[in-house]
């Protein structure tokens, strides 16, 4: 017969949530240029000083913009994850 303490418990439920939350942000980061692409969040992008650029660049320069936008909201998942990990696995 199993029996768990509800410490256990927390515990399992604990690591579960974490590693789900590790995913996550993990496929949000490899997937940014995917991501960029389906909701087209280039067109979104302004870019300083844009009439500095042609055409081709300027579209370039915002797709790069917004994967990196996109990147950094994964990281923000990930890094509070992977600090809470490294703390509960001591």
């Amino acid at each position: 017969m199993l029996t768990h303490t509800m410490e256990d418990v927390m515990e399992i439920v604990l690591k579960t949530l974490l590693f789900t939350l590790l995913a996550a942000g993990s496929a949000v980061v490899f997937m940014a240029d995917r991501i960029e692409k389906k909701f087209n969040m280039g067109k979104k992008e302004s870019i300083k000083h844009s009439e500095e650029y042609d055409e081709k660049t300027l579209e370039d320069l915002k797709t790069q913009k917004a994967v990196i936008r996109v990147k950094l909201f994964g990281l923000v998942v990930l890094l509070p994850v992977i600090i809470i990990i490294l703390i509960v696995f001591k």
